[in-house]
């Protein structure tokens, strides 16, 4: 564990997670209600969509656990508490399954909050 790190969930955790899951579901709502028509040109595309969108965030997270993983360490700028937990759960793995979830993706949540906001 990073030192002072805690597994249970705060309210402050939680409220970042109940907000950014509130801001997914509403630009889910969005992609739903800006949808065209439902030929069959338009169902492929939307699904092609989807799919390239799913494929490419997946690759994206990928790349990005692999450099946390492998490049710098606490002390780097700006990414160092990042560098120092995804290197941390390789050498106590376990600790993963004692935090609550809000404690485990709140982090997740913040960084990705911001982007959904710039679609509003």
């Amino acid at each position: 564990l990073v030192e002072g790190d805690i597994l249970v969930s705060t309210n402050k955790q939680r409220a970042i997670v109940g907000v950014s899951y509130f801001l997914l579901a509403s630009l889910a709502a969005k992609g739903v209600w800006m949808l065209p028509d439902l030929s069959v040109p338009s169902v492929v595309a939307s699904l092609a969509a989807v799919f390239l969108g799913y494929e490419f965030a997946d690759f994206g997270s990928g790349v990005y656990h692999w450099a946390m993983d492998n490049y710098g360490s606490k002390n780097t700028p700006i990414f160092g508490t990042q560098i120092e937990a995804f290197q941390g759960h390789h050498e106590l793995p376990w600790t993963i399954t004692y935090r609550q979830v809000c404690n485990n993706i709140y982090k997740i949540c913040q960084a990705t909050s911001p982007f959904c906001l710039a679609d509003k």
